[in-house]
């Protein structure tokens, strides 16, 4: 078994329910934030020798990304 065979038996797949937790604490719509998780992951996976804790490192990544994303932002929203 090689590297790239152990990094595949790792490798995280997209977690809907993580998804659905960031738009609720965020208020962003889901399609968005599913967009933006998928996209993270994506980034993360690529090349990545070592994938155990990509699904953590996506999702705060995503979080962070959505928080600071215009379409959530709550004062907007409040008005």
């Amino acid at each position: 078994m090689d590297d790239r065979e152990i990094a595949a038996s790792h490798a995280m797949v997209f977690d809907e329910q993580i998804a659905e937790a960031i738009a609720r604490d965020t208020g962003a719509p889901i399609d968005f934030v599913t967009r933006v998780y998928k996209e993270e992951l994506h980034t993360l996976t690529c090349g990545a020798r070592i994938t155990q804790f990509v699904n953590v490192l996506a999702s705060r990544r995503a979080r962070m990304r959505v928080q600071k994303s215009p379409a959530t932002d709550r004062s907007v929203a409040n008005n």
